[in-house]
């Protein structure tokens, strides 16, 4: 009779450890010699994983509404304009639900108006499930201004994964003469949260 008393608040608590696990830890695979780059250098990061209590997530946008964790580069190849990449953000969630943030995000696109020229919506903003949780996706294209004054294409898939009062945004870049679609599958199915 002990035992099953004993085992019963066990099972709970190994509920529970296994929910703040997965709560706090962030796991991405990036593309084999694609090369790292950070804006903001905000965590010293071991084999692609964070370890993120609400509480360091609080810490990192104390002075901020966004900060980059991760930033990776495709090769260089030769003839292309623009070079795919990959940037992890994680930023702050003011949505009180989920229909509120998918609102959020389909307003945000309109700041990319003033950063891509003729932008056009590819993939409209639309949810899908990505390790489990609930998350946002959209498409988008345009053109950028190059170093040398020229235009180079971009496509950007954007993900919006919320936590509580965080969310994480994955944006994969490339363009029609650089497409890395492949490599963005195997990095998006490798997220775990």
């Amino acid at each position: 009779m002990n035992a099953k008393r004993l085992f019963i608040p066990l099972l709970l608590l190994a509920f529970s450890l296994v929910s703040y696990s997965q709560d706090s830890t962030f796991r991405i695979n990036f593309p084999d010699g694609w090369t790292q780059f950070q804006r903001n250098d905000v965590l010293n990061s071991f084999k692609n994983t964070y370890e993120l209590t609400d509480k360091m997530k609080q810490e990192i946008l104390a002075n901020a509404a966004s900060k980059q964790l991760y930033g990776y580069a495709a090769p260089l190849k030769q003839g292309t304009l623009y070079r795919p990449n990959i940037q992890v953000l994680l930023l702050k969630n003011p949505a009180k639900d989920f229909t509120q943030f998918k609102m959020g995000i389909e307003k945000s696109l309109d700041a990319f108006k003033g950063m891509i020229n003729d932008l056009k919506i590819l993939d409209p903003v639309s949810e899908m499930t990505i390790d489990g949780k609930k998350s946002v996706y959209t498409k988008i294209t345009g053109y950028i201004a190059t170093k040398t004054g020229g235009k180079a294409q971009l496509i950007a898939r954007v993900y919006a994964i919320p936590t509580g009062n965080y969310f994480y945004q994955i944006t994969m870049n490339d363009s029609n003469n650089y497409n890395c679609e492949e490599e963005f599958k195997k990095v998006l199915s490798s997220l775990k949260l």
